[in-house]
């Protein structure tokens, strides 16, 4: 169980980034809804929107959580307290983690809601969605374990152009690919349920492999830090 020195860091960290969450959450519901305007141009706007608004909101969070707050001064603060590098380092990565993973399970969860009720979007396209956010997944792990890791606002931004680049590259070569663009035409979900290609546990596999591996690194790096900034 948490202690309340634990309990204090992890209820610091919620109020420091639960505007960002609420203002990212509320973005990306209006970026779906458009996908109830008719037409393929709408839904396409859409997707762009989703996926642009989700990637702004996990760098924007830890950049936040780590390198806006050493700029600001606030580990002095922080170190006048009873608080072991320890405590700090955990509670803003299991407070980011959580965050990260509530808006995932969010914008799939209304996502996948408006695709199986609707009679107009096909299958492929809940399909396509769920493939892409799994890629942010280790988008994100990478951004976040490199700022907490490096603790530097330089290595931060290197590792968030990196994966926003990989991320793009591997969300356009996905959109090209034949067992996708070719299965846009069989049905809504209604009437063929879910389809995914071919590689698609793989891929998925891969990217949860991962993200567990950074969260790896950044859990043995946190055990032996010895000073958070």
């Amino acid at each position: 169980m948490l202690n309340y020195v634990n309990k204090t860091l992890v209820a610091k960290e919620c109020r420091f980034l639960k505007n960002n969450a609420l203002l990212y959450s509320m973005a990306g519901l209006c970026a779906i809804s458009v996908n109830f305007i008719p037409g393929q141009v709408a839904s396409f706007i859409s997707s762009v929107l989703v996926i642009t608004v989700f990637m702004v909101f996990y760098s924007h969070i830890s950049i936040k959580s780590v390198i806006t707050e050493k700029k600001e001064k606030n580990d002095l603060f922080l170190m006048t307290l009873p608080v072991s590098t320890q405590q700090l380092f955990f509670s803003k990565m299991v407070v980011n983690w959580a965050f990260f993973l509530l808006l995932w399970l969010l914008f799939v969860g209304v996502i996948s809601a408006v695709v199986m009720t609707s009679n107009r979007i096909p299958s492929m396209v809940l399909s396509s969605y769920i493939l892409i956010f799994s890629l942010l997944i280790a988008g994100y792990s990478v951004v976040f374990s490199v700022g907490m890791i490096m603790a530097s606002e330089g290595w931060a931004i290197v590792a968030l152009v990196l994966s926003n680049v990989v991320t793009t590259v591997v969300i356009n070569l996905m959109s090209n690919n034949p067992e996708i663009t070719g299965s846009f035409g069989l049905g809504t979900f209604s009437e063929i349920g879910f389809i995914f290609p071919s590689w698609a546990p793989i891929f998925m596999g891969s990217m949860c492999t991962v993200a567990l591996l950074m969260a790896s690194i950044t859990v043995i790096v946190g055990l032996r830090r010895k000073e958070f900034f």
